[in-house]
Parts: C-alpha cells; structure tokens; sequence
C-alpha cells in the first residue's frame, strides 16, 4: 500500500465542540503521519459532516453544512466528501447535492480569501489531542504486547514516544 485515503468524518458525535472534533481529527492524523516519514507512503485526507449531526430543518442543514466544511478545512484536507444537506430531512437528489456543492465551494472560497486563525495554537485543543493520542498509544502498545511484541519500546520510555515534541 502506497496512498492511504484518510477519511476525516466531523460531527460525531452530534453534540461535539469544534475544538474537540480538531482535536480529534489532528491526534488521530499525528499518530499516523510518523510513517509517511519511513516509507514511502502517503496520507490522503478526506474529510466530511457526520450525516447524524444534520438537523431535519433545511434551512438549517444549510447552515450547518457550511460551518462543518469551514471547521474541516482546518485539517488541509485534499478531498471534501460533500454530504448533502437534505440528507436528515429525505434522500438528496441531483438538486440538493448541487445546491450543496455550491455551498462548499463558496465556503471553500471564502477560507482561502481571508486570514485564518490557527486553531492547532489554542492550549486546550493541544491539552485534548495529547490526551486522545496518549490514550490511544496506550491501548495499541498494550494491544501489541499481548500479541508478543518485543521492540524499542517498552513499559520504562513508552512516554518518550507517547508524548509530542510540539
């Protein structure tokens, strides 16, 4: 395997914040890119709305569609999975997946005119994503472990890997 397509999918579950979808969606990006690194692979970022976060409410969806795909686009992505935003209310058809293709390349659009901020600065989105990464590190090295494992990493420096340099 050479390309490895990433899918990035926000919103889930409906209640998250945006900074911890980031947060998310960064740690779980940071634990695989280290390989990009070694071989030669590359990370294709697909990034789209969780269907379950889109409320019923049209008018709504629309919106929501739209402040979804500017929060994923913080992420770089090099493909943008448009979910319909009628797909809460009924089945989209050609117009609803046009209207909403419309709506993400202007906000697409719109993130490339102006000045962004840096959201990957804010102290407790990094807080968050060392915290998921720390946890899944855990379980994968535990995992490994009872599978025989036997490499550089150990129970005594597991934390020299675990923890960023950032």
């Amino acid at each position: 395997i050479k390309d490895y397509i990433m899918q990035l999918m926000f919103d889930l579950p409906p209640e998250i914040s945006q900074k911890c979808d980031l947060a998310k969606m960064k740690a779980a990006y940071e634990l695989i890119e280290p390989i990009t690194r070694h071989f030669n692979f590359n990370i294709i970022k697909e990034t789209r709305g969780g269907l379950s976060s889109f409320p019923p409410n049209l008018n709504m969806a629309k919106g929501h569609l739209a402040d979804s795909t500017k929060t994923q686009l913080y992420m770089s992505p090099d493909i943008i999975h448009v979910v319909s935003y009628s797909e809460a209310h009924h089945e989209a058809k050609a117009e609803d997946i046009i209207e909403s293709c419309e709506i993400v390349k202007q906000v697409i659009k719109n993130f490339n005119r102006y000045e962004q901020f840096d959201p990957f600065s804010d102290a407790k989105l990094i807080a968050r994503k060392e915290e998921i990464k720390l946890g899944a590190m855990y379980n994968i090295f535990h995992f490994v472990l009872l599978g025989g494992y036997e490499g550089e990493i150990n129970h005594e420096n597991f934390f020299d890997y675990a923890i960023s340099s950032e």
